[in-house]
Formats: structure tokens, C-alpha cells, sequence
């Protein structure tokens, strides 16, 4: 139950300690807020004194040391303490004008023991560049061996909405649970924390649940694209408080299996027409993301094909889009936001990936392409332990062409100011 705000003339009941702390919070947020505005005029550095209330030391800064930041795909990011990120499979929420990046921090998955996850880690910025850490919003429960946040646990896909009836953050998290894929759903009163579990063992329509994405309204309804694992993608409204589904999910996109079967879904819409990008089926390795368009939230849809033709890897170069994030304050730019999950592989392309998966599944295939996979790779189609500590960020605008046909084309580097 949300906890009453003190008011003058009336006592504030017994949870209103935890509501001076959300209120402290939701302060510090602001003023980061205002930290990272439009024209980013100064340098804010803040701290809380012994009560907790915001500190906010001011400095200027030259113009140089203030232009927007430099996003480089598929380097090494740094936060800016100088600490690496460690961030996958996450989400973009842009709120109070910062954008907030919740993700699955794999910083202690080497691949060399049974470590899958080390918590739920948040980080801010105001220009998609400079990521500031604001920490680990909901730890790994290092005691409880059943629990669904234990690092051996496997937990990812992170997506963050606000809800606006409510006025709070909900999380959903993607997990193995009972044989099978489902996921779980936490609520905050701010970003930072503290985070409850919700529900888990989401199941929509008592259909397992993989890889997911969340496309809200600007009525407030917010709905839950997922595929369904080696079967179809499908849609679901989320329920009023966005912790669960609610109503019949729409179905279509199906396929005969990996590495044809589509996963990773990442809705948006565009001119009023509604777009999803999707991925093949590969485990960690890359494949080449197809689009998918209607005039419609449900369909009927119509293949745009591949998303990043001019790739060489037919890759999408290396990576697994995970969100599309339209841009607030800019005419049309909306950004993929995907994960390079194995940068220590960038030899292996689709063709011989392509050919080691039909084998797998008994479908027509080239042994010699098969056999190149093999001296790249050592043969391993499901790199369960895979050094995921190392993956990196692909992140690049989408370009348009006069059809609507969204592409992504490599660049080393770009920024927002590169855009209107």
C-alpha cells in the first residue's frame, strides 16, 4: 500500500519514515534531472549530507568539456568514474528528462563457473554518452539458492516502464523458472530504489515466456510483445498496474523452429505505423534482425526484411537489438539499442552459422560451411558459458528510407547533436 504524504494539519502514519526517504529520492532524481537538461549549462555534482538532503555543488564548465558526448558502438564503455559498464540485455527509460539504463549486470559471468547474473544495475545520463552508475538497484541474493535473483539464476532482459495512474516504476525480468521461461515483476516508487518483487511466473495466457520488450500508449496502456520460445511472437496487454497480462494475446510470426524462429522483439511506431524488429534464434551468436510493419498494433504484418543489409556478417554487425528508443526532442531519430554478447568473435558469420544450425535441426546444409564453424568456434552452438562479462554495447540510429523501410548503417562514432 503506497505510503500517505505528510500533510499540515494531520500526522503522518506509520510508513511515513519510508516516504521522507522516496521523497529524498525522488529529489536527488530531479535535480539530476535539471543536472542534465536541455543545454547541459553546468556540471552538477551531487551528494547527500547526514539527513539525506541533497547537497548540489555547481561549476561551470568549458564549452568543449559541455558538448554532447560521443557514442562509440561496439568499444568498451566507461562510466564516469572511469569504471567499465557492465550492462546487458537492458532497456532505456527516458524520464524527467534523463535517461535511465536498467540492465543485467554480468560483470562476475566469466564463463568459468556457474555465475549467470550479479544483480540489476542502474545507470543515468542525459546525453545516451555519459553514463553516470547510480548502482546496484536490486541485488543478487547470494544465500538463497531457490531464489529467482541467486547469480546462478537465469535472469535478464530487464525492461523499464512508468505507469502513470500509479506513479511507479515496474521492472519486468525475464527468467527460467519451473522448466520453463516466464518472468517476474518488481515495482519502485523511484528509480533508484527500494525495489519489491511484484508477481513472477508470468506466463501470459499459460504461454511460456522469452525474450521481451514493453510499447506504452499515450492513453496509459501499455502492452507486452514476447516470443513465444521456438514457436511465434505475440502481443498482450499489460493489467492497470503494469505487474501482470490481462485479455487474449494476439499470435502470429510463426516458425518452424531455431535458427529461423524469431526472438527478441522490439517494438515501436513511426508516422503511425507500427514497426517490430526482431532476431533469429542463435543462442549468443548474431544473426541477421528482419522487420516486421503494420498499420496496426496486431497485424497483419508484412516482412521488411533484413535490417542491416550492407553488413558483410549478415550479423546485424554482431549484435541483438533489444529496444528501439525514439529520441524525445528530436525531429525523427530513434536509436537501436542492442548487445554484442560475443565481441571475441567477430569472425563467425551468418552463412556457416546458418549451415551448423540446420545440421543441428536435420534441414538441408553445407558441410563445408559447417566445417568452417567448426574451426571458429569449436563446434559450440549454445555457448552457455561464454565470457558474457566482456559483451559491449551496438547502438545506432535507424535511417529511413522513402518507403518507411527502417536500415542500420555502421558508423564509429555519433551523437545527438548530430540530429535535429
Amino acid at each position: 500500500m503506497k505510503a500517505k504524504r505528510k500533510t499540515k494539519g494531520k500526522k503522518e502514519d506509520e510508513s511515513g519514515t519510508r516516504t521522507k526517504k522516496a521523497g529524498r529520492a525522488r529529489k536527488r532524481e530531479r535535480a539530476f534531472a535539471l543536472a542534465l537538461g536541455v543545454g547541459l549549462q553546468f556540471a552538477y555534482a551531487l551528494s547527500a549530507d547526514t539527513n539525506g538532503e541533497v547537497v548540489r555543488a555547481c561549476a561551470s564548465a568549458s564549452s568543449g568539456e559541455m558538448s554532447e558526448g560521443v557514442i562509440r558502438p561496439g568499444e568498451k564503455w566507461y562510466d564516469t568514474d572511469g569504471s567499465p559498464i557492465c550492462a546487458q540485455g537492458g532497456s532505456v527509460l527516458v524520464h524527467d528528462g534523463v535517461y535511465w539504463w536498467c540492465a543485467v549486470n554480468r560483470n562476475r559471468t566469466t564463463g568459468k563457473d556457474s555465475v549467470w547474473h550479479n544483480g540489476i544495475v542502474l545507470y543515468s545520463s542525459g546525453d545516451l554518452a555519459r553514463w553516470k552508475r547510480e548502482g546496484v538497484i536490486i541485488p543478487a541474493d547470494e544465500r538463497d539458492e531457490s531464489s529467482i535473483l541467486h547469480p546462478s539464476r537465469l535472469l535478464d532482459r530487464c525492461t523499464l516502464v512508468y505507469n502513470d495512474r500509479t506513479g511507479r516504476f515496474v521492472l519486468w525480468v525475464h527468467l527460467l523458472e519451473d522448466g520453463g521461461q516466464c518472468a517476474a515483476t518488481f515495482t519502485a516508487e523511484c528509480l533508484t530504489g527500494p525495489w519489491t518483487l511484484a508477481r513472477r511466473g508470468i506466463r501470459p495466457n499459460g504461454m511460456d515466456c522469452g525474450d521481451f520488450s514493453i510499447a506504452k500508449d499515450a492513453d496509459g496502456r501499455a502492452y507486452l510483445y514476447f516470443n513465444r520460445p521456438h514457436s511465434m511472437l505475440a502481443i498482450v496487454e499489460l493489467n492497470d498496474d503494469y505487474t501482470d497480462t490481462k485479455g487474449v494475446c494476439a499470435t502470429f510470426a510463426y516458425t518452424p523452429g531455431p535458427p529461423l524462429t524469431r526472438e527478441a522483439p522490439s517494438p515501436f511506431v513511426r508516422n503511425g505505423r507500427h514497426y517490430i524488429i526482431t532476431s533469429g534464434t542463435t543462442h549468443y551468436y548474431p544473426n541477421p534482425s528482419e522487420t516486421i510493419v503494420s498499420d496496426g498494433r496486431t497485424g497483419p504484418w508484412t516482412n521488411l526484411g533484413e535490417l542491416a543489409p550492407d553488413d558483410p556478417s549478415h550479423t546485424t554487425f554482431h549484435s541483438q537489438v533489444c529496444q528501439v528508443l525514439k529520441v524525445p526532442g528530436k525531429k525523427d531519430l530513434y536509436v537501436a539499442i542492442a548487445d554484442r554478447w560475443l565481441p571475441g568473435k567477430l569472425d563467425v558469420n551468418w552463412p556457416e552459422l546458418e549451415a551448423a544450425y540446420n545440421k543441428e535441426f536435420g534441414r538441408p546444409f553445407d558441410p563445408k560451411l559447417v566445417d568452417l564453424f567448426r574451426e571458429k568456434t569449436g563446434g559450440e552452438l549454445y555457448p552457455m558459458h561464454a565470457p558474457i562479462c566482456e559483451a559491449r554495447q551496438v547502438w545506432l540510429p535507424l535511417v529511413f528510407g522513402k518507403d518507411g523501410r527502417p536500415r542500420l548503417e555502421w558508423r564509429d562514432r555519433w551523437s545527438l547533436a548530430d540530429y535535429e
